[in-house]
């Protein structure tokens, strides 16, 4: 159950929700014995061989840190369609970044696969993929996409601290981290592959109405 304290927070508050998942992920990784650590969110899901592929390009690349792509879905298992950026509430704005993406190779057009990339960058004021600009790199790696050594993780933890600049960004701890590995140079490499389910609804995507049986009852209500 949860603490007393967080009872009455409001459902789904960032300014709450972020700090409280960095942490969490940060004892995780200092109570786990492992030599790697994957996530998972508890709403999505690992295909067969998402960590077994993880695992060969770690090995073929020997890299501390990988991760793979995504599937986009629906939260009731749908392929999410619609043409606009999951984590934009704004659906002008959601358009124009879902068609960058798209353009840049990060969404396959036509379909629902998202192919997480880190651009070979560094910086203080990287922005997150919540409002990319035409000329910045593509900064977005999926917390439950990761597999990373657990002594990385305790080299460079995931920061717990949040600026109003991250909340109005959208930064989430996932972007946090993908900025200190960065901006410490460390190497990261893909699969290129779509092995995880990941179901729309969360903390950072939550702005629609994203069932599409839900979406279809309230086209026809009107």
């Amino acid at each position: 159950p949860r603490p007393p304290a967080e009872v009455d927070e409001p459902p789904g508050d960032r300014r709450l929700v972020y700090p409280r998942l960095s942490r969490l992920f940060n004892t995780g990784a200092r109570a786990s014995s492992a030599t790697w650590i994957a996530f998972l969110d508890d709403d999505n899901e690992f295909e067969p061989h998402h960590l077994s592929s993880l695992m060969a390009c770690a090995e073929a690349n020997g890299a501390r840190a990988v991760h793979s792509g995504r599937t986009m879905l629906c939260s009731d298992g749908s392929p999410y369609r619609r043409e606009i950026w999951h984590t934009v509430s704004d659906p002008v704005e959601g358009a124009r970044i879902f068609q960058l993406m798209c353009d840049r190779g990060v969404w396959i057009r036509g379909t629902n696969t998202l192919l997480d990339r880190a651009d070979p960058v560094r910086g203080s004021s990287l922005r997150p993929s919540s409002v990319i600009q035409a000329d910045d790199p593509v900064l977005l790696v999926d917390q439950s996409v990761w597999l990373i050594r657990r002594d990385l993780l305790l080299e460079l933890p995931i920061p717990e601290t949040f600026s109003d600049e991250d909340y109005a960004m959208n930064a989430a701890p996932d972007d946090k981290l993908l900025q200190v590995l960065l901006d410490a140079n460390v190497p990261i490499f893909s699969t290129g592959q779509p092995t995880l389910r990941y179901y729309l609804g969360g903390v950072s995507n939550n702005h629609e109405p994203l069932n599409a049986s839900r979406t279809a009852a309230v086209r026809a209500a009107r």
